[in-house]
């Protein structure tokens, strides 16, 4: 698998392109409002840097809800997690995906969803910023905490928009430290203002109004005091106003908080908010802070109470440093901690009670596993059991590599203490991450420090292994071992975790697709996975499972059945979640040239290859195969432009085998074809001998098959034929049964050859299978006319077929004939009259006349006679 092929683009998560909804007791402070609203208003960038707890997120977020109707904001929230430019492009895409949905569309979403699926990031980028260039009026984007993912940020869309963004963009930055190589440009433009920590600083008078909005009386002096003992920093304003009454207005111990981890600000937390709870809330607040995003499931998870949903209520009632998100339609409600809040009530749980506080961490990881099982290995991790952290990663790592998350897992195996960062499994898996990013070096060094670990074994190390090989491997022959060996293990094993069963299962599809030894068995596989992966909640995966479906489809001859597949994945209805998804890149596309190759619509197959080919979201595997396929069209049509262009192409197709993909024996099939049609001969037989007996790629047989008969080496040809396996694609039955038809003409035996060539038109009508029937030379065509003056139970198909049934159409230069106008030309070529096309067709007598002219007129020729030797 290269490893563009196996990215997977998923959107941001809804509660992270939702402004926070603020609780009952949160001051609006039109100070505050007014300072965001007229730094948006006059600069395109707002730079907000201030220090955790500073009120930038509340103050932001009253903000966005309270903007004009006629002014639109999109809101992100970035996460730890977002460490690379990839993920911030999902979360933009994301989050201004919400304006067309919430406002009607009010830019090119379709065209950049596009190209966020693109391995190339800048192409990405370069759309959006088209489709921002549209917008009709004034847009800003909120992203909050910039400061995660510092180093990703300034290779990230975010920076190409603030450099060159269109001025109907505003960008509001916000987060603890503004990176200044993110801003240096706009600047230097002047186009950014700053707003400091001091600027969020409260003042006496919003003091005393948060007093109030808490049920407290503080006078002017008490609320001065309070002002500078806590800088104004919000949270210790609001930490001090929620102490008992007796101690409001007195001054803290310390001027300055040391928000992460002074042990003061820990102990004021404990006395004056915590104990001051009932009970029993105190003790479900200490439980659920272990995460900072939480909904019912996992607080009831972690606190053992049935309640969790009133109880969460209640803490954002009191004001507990808990916001409620507002859900989309169909979710459920999330709410989040106050980071700084929860990282000291997770200290006041572990000097209280340091088993329970392990024992919390254990329980979300439990609850977590399933759904964000990256954030469930954290937990395992603080819970101190490496060990649950193990076990996750090894029922959820294929899944999360199909989903865009190799980075992630790979730092989470990484992050696994000795000895378990050292575990067979954990190589095998940290292999296919790096493999997955592009680094083979590095996969090739972990496979081999993986296969010499002695530390554990069993069925679930062998069935990482055999995973793993899918992955990684090239060779042929690795790769058929290790599809056998996941077939027994997931045939087998009676414990595979659903998600990683389902996964397996898609890859076991995969990559069987890929050796060809059984195309059914391939379709069936994936059309099996795609059950599993939607029973798992692996939405993204299982369209995923149905686009591979839809081309092994395409592959084993049921041309119907995936053009069908295809446009049902391609329907916008009941697809909305498409735009997120990135499979292996151009597949759709060259199924549909594939298919039109070997239904001989030409012009259609050359106008989607080229498509495939210069598409930057093409994976490498689909640009290689459409370059093979390109050479095999300039082939059919013998056109010198398009030779030409197929020619240099070819020479792109890789020259080494590349998981399990045979791309030398493709390239010299490329090569060979292109010499014939260029009647250099000698070279297209040399090519021919080098490619020897394919076993493993049929159609290559079938193809060089045919090539030895019309270029007068009938043994040859013969030799090949029967090295062919029973089961083949029908396309390659039918191409090899028309070979096998004219060796029998050319060799007097034309009982059998009529014979083998009915079995042909049976197995190929069906399908519209008519490129092996399109073949120019003379033994092929006295064939074919002889058989249907003989009879035959496909008397149109096999006339389109004598007339030449390719698509008429201008490939490259020529005449431009009507759909109706081609569909004549065809049979003209027949030895049909007049009035027998006009009855085939449907037509009155004068209508085919009058179409005749116009071909005539058209291709500059007085006679149907003339007509046909041009369409030759």
């Amino acid at each position: 698998m290269d490893h563009k092929s196996a990215v997977m683009v998923t959107p941001a998560p809804w509660f992270l392109v939702t402004p926070p909804e603020c609780d009952g007791v949160t001051v609006e402070r039109d100070r505050v409002t007014a300072m965001i609203d007229d730094s948006v208003t006059r600069h395109r960038i707002t730079a907000i840097s201030a220090p955790a707890g500073s009120g930038k997120t509340v103050a932001l977020s009253h903000w966005a809800r309270t903007r004009p109707a006629a002014t639109s904001v999109a809101w992100l929230s970035l996460t730890r997690f977002d460490i690379s430019a990839r993920h911030i492009l999902c979360g933009v895409l994301t989050a201004l995906g919400q304006l067309t949905a919430n406002s009607g569309p009010r830019w090119d979403e379709a065209s950049v969803v596009a190209d966020a699926k693109s391995p190339s990031i800048d192409d990405a980028h370069r759309a959006l910023l088209d489709a921002c260039n549209a917008f009709a009026e004034p847009v800003t984007l909120v992203v909050d905490d910039v400061h995660w993912p510092e180093q990703a940020l300034a290779e990230s869309v975010l920076a190409t928009l603030i450099d060159v963004g269109p001025p109907t963009l505003r960008i509001v930055l916000a987060g603890r430290v503004i990176p200044a190589a993110v801003l240096s440009r706009a600047l230097v433009s002047g186009q950014v203002s700053i707003i400091e920590a001091s600027d969020f600083a409260f003042t006496e008078s919003e003091i005393r109004q948060a007093a109030a909005a808490l049920d407290r009386e503080v006078s002017p002096t008490a609320a001065e005091d309070l002002r500078r003992s806590t800088d104004g920093w919000a949270s210790a304003v609001r930490l001090s106003l929620m102490a008992p009454p007796h101690s409001v207005g007195q001054e803290v111990a310390v001027p300055r908080l040391r928000v992460d981890s002074d042990p003061l600000l820990t102990d004021y937390i404990e006395t004056q908010i915590v104990d001051q709870l009932p009970t029993a809330l105190a003790s479900f607040v200490l439980a659920t802070t272990c995460a900072t995003d939480i909904d019912a499931a996992l607080a009831a998870a972690v606190s053992g109470r049935d309640d969790s949903a009133a109880l969460l209520d209640e803490c954002v009632r009191r004001g507990l440093f808990l916001d409620r998100l507002i859900p989309e339609p169909g979710a459920g409600v999330g709410y989040r901690w106050h980071s700084v809040f929860a990282r000291h009530c997770r200290v006041i749980l572990a000097r209280r009670d340091h088993e329970q506080a392990h024992s919390v961490e254990r329980l979300a990881a439990n609850e977590l596993s399933g759904r964000n099982p990256l954030e469930a290995v954290d937990h395992a991790l603080r819970g101190d059991d490496p060990a649950m952290a193990v076990r996750i990663i090894g029922e959820q790592w294929l899944s999360l590599v199909l989903q865009s998350r190799a980075d992630l897992l790979d730092r989470a195996c990484r992050d696994l203490p000795e000895p378990w960062s050292g575990h067979a499994q954990i190589l095998h898996i940290r292999a296919c991450c790096q493999d997955v990013l592009g680094d083979r070096t590095a996969a090739a060094l972990l496979t081999g420090r993986a296969n010499t670990a002695t530390d554990d074994s069993g069925a679930s190390v062998t069935l990482v292994l055999a995973l793993a090989t899918l992955m990684v491997a090239d060779a042929h022959a690795t790769l058929l071992q290790a599809c056998d060996q996941v077939h027994s293990a997931l045939g087998s094993a009676r414990d595979v975790p659903p998600s990683l069963y389902a996964s397996a299962l898609f890859m076991l599809g995969w990559t069987e697709m890929r050796l060809r030894r059984d195309p059914a068995r391939a379709a069936q596989l994936l059309r099996s996975a795609m059950t599993e992966c939607e029973a798992a909640g692996q939405h993204f995966l299982a369209r995923n499972c149905g686009v591979n479906l839809a081309f092994a489809l395409a592959f084993r001859g049921d041309f119907t059945a995936a053009r069908g597949s295809l446009d049902e994945l391609t329907s916008p209805a009941g697809h909305e979640s498409q735009q997120w998804q990135t499979y292996d890149g151009g597949i759709e596309m060259f199924a549909a040239g594939f298919i039109d190759y070997w239904q001989a619509n030409l012009a259609d197959a050359l106008t989607t290859l080229r498509a495939v080919v210069a598409a930057p979201t093409t994976s490498a595997s689909y640009r290689a195969l459409a370059r093979v396929y390109l050479a095999l069209v300039a082939a059919s049509t013998g056109r010198l432009s398009l030779l030409s262009e197929a020619e240099a192409e070819a020479a792109r197709i890789p020259d080494t085998p590349e998981h399990g993909m045979p791309w030398p024996t493709y390239k010299l099939l490329a090569r060979a074809k292109l010499a014939e049609a260029r009647g250099d001969h000698a070279t297209a037989l040399a090519m021919a001998r080098l490619i020897g007996q394919a076993s493993h790629v049929p159609v290559a047989t079938a193809l060089v098959a045919e090539l030895y008969r019309r270029l007068g080496q009938p043994d040859q040809a013969r030799a090949l034929l029967r090295t062919l396996p029973a089961a083949v694609p029908q396309y390659t039955r039918v191409s090899s049964l028309v070979t096998e038809a004219a060796l029998r003409w050319d060799g007097g035996n034309r009982g059998d050859a009529h014979r083998l060539l009915e079995a042909a038109l049976d197995l190929a009508e069906p399908e519209g299978v008519a490129r092996p029937f399109s073949s120019s030379d003379s033994t092929l065509h006295r064939l074919l006319v002889a058989h249907a003056t003989a009879g035959t139970r496909h008397g149109d198909f096999l006339a389109a077929r004598i007339a030449g049934g390719d698509d008429w159409r201008d490939l490259d230069t020529g005449p431009t004939l009507t759909k109706r106008e081609r569909e004549i030309l065809t049979y003209l070529r027949t030895p049909l009259t007049g009035p027998e096309i006009a009855k085939t067709l449907n037509l009155s007598i004068n209508t085919v006349k009058s179409h005749q002219r116009t071909i005539y007129r058209k291709l500059g020729v007085d006679s149907r006679r003339e007509a046909m030797r041009i369409a030759l």
